[in-house]
């Protein structure tokens, strides 16, 4: 998202969450105006290719008068490493007052109840206060209390106005009542109807984030209308998560449709992924391991990232790491905000992913590599796919031995990783100056003497790979652990990534790559990965020396 403020001499331009392609034209447009730019980068963690050249460009190359900042370290560091000045607004995240939940908040009207009982029925019960809103006539008799009470150990009561908000209680907004939370007292009122509602959603979400901020949860369920749409934008700059109901579980499905509609929500979810995250929200198991392991279940729910299968320890240390980077002493505290707050899962994503690459590491395994173009690929191109591809060094390196052997432009290579903020950074194709110049010795040594830079453009202040090599790289998000086949190869490449994973899904990543492979195709693994015993039947020694294997038939 893209919004611009202008002012006499100069324009403030802010990016914020995703960008699309659209976007692209329209900062195109934006930038160019005359006099002082002012670029906020919010919650953005990588930048296409076209961008960071406009950015550079304006500044560097036209000298103007750029201001840019950004919250993502991350990126941060990558314009840096570009010649890019910038200022970090948030320079580490442990600088933040982590705060745990405190407020849980429901919202509905029609076809709601099923779904607030199935909530209510199944919440730990913690300290924490819930506040519940159903549409309902004005003369309607009073009967969720009586319903809920006999679901769930909290309290349950229809509140009077002034009464104090204390946890272990749900609270109940009354007919023809607006309800309100105000300095940790209800507040009631027969207000004009909002949205044609009184009770109102958006009364109470609005009341309660700004008591509680984020220390609250919101959950907006079915029900007719739009009541609560139109404030989750306040809502979620005041730090609160907003989980909107899957309309699918809904017959009244206009409410969470509009709300969806506003973009202004962090999950859509199932009744019973919202129990489920609740479940682990709301409750630590004492066993570290079992908070763990429910921890990683509700990643792959909300985020589709499965760690399960990850090697245990690997995932731990990296789990300990982020937590302890952030500066958040209890493992309660940590969990509530990897799954509320994306900046922070993002902030675990890199730290999972295992991005230490390299143009050309290894020069005696490409050196393999180029025996076995030699002896297999003399007289055709071929179809290569790279698993676990990172910032793209390997796979650009990958290409330029293609195309110094001359079969590239009959070739394809397909770059995956399950992540995003990486993969958009290799698809760029932009290095430093630092980073080429350090590998250009092993590139030479497998190209040849003065090879190497020649497949790159000097921009100046850094280098990008030569158009005749990213044109025929096609990089896109694949996970080893939950995605499937996606063509035949007659090259599989993955080095050094499965060397993370336990037994389990290194044998659902052979059958995976056996499953990829061409009869007599061939896979490369790193210098300290094997194959599995319960595939070496299937995959036959070519060049152990430099790990090279073929699919028998």
């Amino acid at each position: 998202m893209i919004k611009v403020i202008d002012s006499v001499g100069s324009r403030h331009i802010i990016l914020r969450n995703r960008l699309n392609r659209e976007s692209v034209a329209e900062f195109q447009t934006l930038i160019s105006k005359e006099g002082n730019i002012t670029i906020t980068i919010l919650n953005i963690s990588s930048l296409p290719r076209a961008i960071v050249e406009m950015i550079y460009h304006k500044s560097v190359v036209e000298r103007r008068v750029l201001e840019i900042s950004l919250t993502s370290s991350k990126l941060s560091k990558y314009l840096l490493s570009l010649g890019i000045s910038n200022h970090l607004l948030e320079r580490a995240l442990q600088k933040r007052e982590y705060k745990p939940l405190r407020a849980l908040t429901i919202g509905g009207s029609a076809d709601s109840l099923e779904k607030i009982i199935a909530v209510i029925g199944t919440l730990p019960l913690a300290d924490i206060s819930i506040f519940i809103i159903q549409h309902v006539k004005d003369d309607s008799e009073k009967l969720l209390d009586k319903i809920l009470k006999d679901k769930t150990h909290y309290r349950v009561t229809y509140p009077y106005n002034g009464e104090d908000v204390k946890s272990g209680t749900i609270y109940i907004a009354p007919p023809k009542y607006h309800m309100r939370v105000k300095n940790r007292k209800i507040s009631l009122d027969s207000d004009e109807k909002i949205n044609y509602a009184r009770p109102s959603v958006s009364a109470l979400f609005q009341s309660v984030s700004e008591c509680y901020g984020e220390s609250a949860i919101h959950l907006l369920t079915c029900g007719y209308g739009s009541d609560g749409s139109e404030i989750l934008n306040d809502v979620q700059r005041l730090g609160t998560t907003v989980l909107i109901q899957d309309p699918s579980e809904c017959e009244a499905h206009d409410m969470p449709i509009s709300a969806i509609q506003t973009k202004d929500y962090d999950f859509i979810l199932k009744t019973d992924e919202v129990r489920s995250l609740f479940s682990t929200l709301f409750y630590i198991s004492p066993m570290r391991d079992d908070a763990i392991r429910l921890l990683l279940k509700e990643l792959h729910t909300l985020y589709g990232y499965d760690f399960a299968d990850y090697n245990r320890d690997t995932v731990l240390r990296r789990l300990e790491a982020v937590q302890q980077r952030m500066g958040i002493t209890t493992l309660s505290l940590f969990v509530k905000e990897v799954l509320t707050d994306r900046r922070v899962f993002d902030e675990l994503l890199l730290s999972v992913s295992i991005n230490v690459t390299e143009f050309f590491r290894k020069p005696p395994l490409y050196i393999g590599f180029q025996k076995l173009l030699e002896d297999k690929f003399n007289d055709r191109g071929a179809k290569i796919w790279i698993a676990g591809s990172s910032t793209g060094e390997e796979p650009y390196s990958v290409a330029m031995m293609l195309h110094q052997f001359g079969i590239y432009d009959d070739s394809l290579i397909y770059a995956t990783d399950f992540n995003s903020v990486i993969l958009e950074e290799a698809s760029n194709g932009l290095f430093s100056k630092e980073r080429v110049f350090r590998d250009r010795e092993k590139g030479d040594e497998v190209l040849g003497a003065g090879k190497f830079m020649s497949y790159f453009e000097n921009m100046g202040g850094y280098f990008s790979v030569s158009e005749d090599i990213r044109k025929k790289l096609l990089f896109f998000s694949h996970n080893l652990a939950t995605d499937s086949s996606f063509n035949q190869f007659d090259i599989i490449s993955c080095k050094n990534v499965l060397i993370y994973f336990n037994r389990e899904l290194q044998e659902h990543v052979f059958q995976l790559f056996y499953d990829s492979l061409e009869v007599g195709g061939f896979l490369l693994l790193g210098e300290s990965e094997v194959v599995p015993l319960s595939f070496r039947d299937r995959f036959k020694n070519y060049d152990i020396l430099n790990k090279i294997y073929v699919k028998g038939s």
